[in-house]
């Protein structure tokens, strides 16, 4: 969930019912998801964004997937 992703970055996230996008902010950087582009994942309420994408806006995150495990880290 993108809540957890801004959480591991000490980020704020908002979703945008206008422009249907997820918003985060952190010391970082800016940026905004939009299902419409693919970099987000709406069910039941709850939206992921791309880790892929993520780790693009945000340099301090790192990711990996082994295809059955995705783990999460930032630096510092």
């Amino acid at each position: 969930p993108s809540r957890v992703l801004a959480a591991l970055l000490g980020a704020k996230v908002e979703w945008n019912e206008a422009s249907r996008s997820v918003q985060i902010t952190s010391a970082d950087g800016q940026t905004s998801y939009t299902p419409a582009d693919g970099d987000v994942l709406l069910r039941e309420g709850t939206n992921y964004v791309s880790a892929a994408k993520a780790a693009e806006a945000f340099s301090s995150l790192e990711w990996s997937d082994n295809g059955q495990t995705l783990k999460l880290s930032t630096s510092k």
